[in-house]
């Protein structure tokens, strides 16, 4: 993009700093699918994990939905299979939708929520929304609170681990905003409501990534925990490994790393 700025609650991004890499195809490891190639929906769904599926399910993970069918059914005499993935910033729920256009052979309509700043899609599909609970062990409804990493993604390899990490973080981590200039005591912060998953995840940062994490902590105002990276050091590693795909938080990871780079004298790799 050339030109102009996109808008934060924090200030203004040069739209020209901004980053959209693309995610790449493999490594992949085939699964069975849940559903005959000639099956009765006649919808398009992936054969592979790969690093496309484990970022999106990541990504779901955070702020993605589904619907509730059994409450649906109640009130309808029907099941609705509606699924809901939403992000602050529409270039990112762009990002989304093509993705789901690759994994899924859909393109649905983005929507805005402007009273809540939020961007979103919501198609109503049956096999996807089954593929979703039966692949990624999603309950069919609100996320519970002890929601954890699927056995598909703990049986994978690095890279395909790493890239769930990613799609986590871009939808519910968050490093310190520093469109109005650098932040003292920087941090990369993952919040959630699942101890269970919490804990998981601090351990496949840890262990895939190679830094220190700190945490869980509890957060009594929103019934949440998180963790955190709080080691200069950890933090440049988290940019040079490219945790965060989401434009804005890697643009302010990559700005915060540029003056911690400065201040100890360290290179972004």
């Amino acid at each position: 993009m050339n030109g102009g700025f996109i808008e934060t609650v924090y200030g203004k991004i040069p739209f020209g700093e901004l980053v959209m890499d693309s995610l790449p195809d493999a490594p992949y490891s085939d699964f069975p699918n849940i559903f005959s190639k000639e099956n009765k929906y006649k919808e398009r769904l992936p054969l592979n994990i790969n690093p496309k599926l484990a970022y999106f399910a990541g990504y779901f993970f955070g702020d993605g939905g589904l619907k509730d069918i059994n409450k649906t059914y109640l009130k309808t005499k029907r099941f609705e299979y509606k699924i809901k993935i939403a992000d602050e910033f529409f270039l990112q729920i762009s990002f989304i939708q093509k993705l789901f256009v690759e994994l899924f052979g859909k393109c649905p309509p983005i929507r805005s929520a402007k009273q809540e700043r939020m961007f979103y899609i919501d198609p109503t599909c049956k096999s996807v929304y089954l593929f979703l609970t039966r692949i990624f062990e999603l309950p069919a409804g609100p996320k519970a609170n002890n929601i954890r990493v699927p056995v598909i993604i703990k049986n994978s390899g690095q890279e395909i681990k790493k890239w769930f990490v990613r799609g986590v973080f871009d939808a519910d981590g968050d490093t310190r905003a520093v469109e109005r200039g650098f932040k003292s005591q920087p941090r990369v912060k993952l919040r959630m409501k699942s101890k269970i998953f919490i804990y998981e995840m601090k351990d496949m940062l840890s262990e895939n990534f190679g830094v220190s994490v700190n945490g869980p902590y509890p957060d009594k105002l929103t019934n949440s925990v998180y963790i955190q990276v709080e080691r200069h050091a950890d933090i440049i590693s988290l940019a040079a490994q490219k945790l965060f795909f989401h434009p804005i938080k890697r643009w302010r990871l990559e700005k915060t790393c540029f003056m911690l780079s400065k201040k100890h004298n360290l290179a972004i790799a």
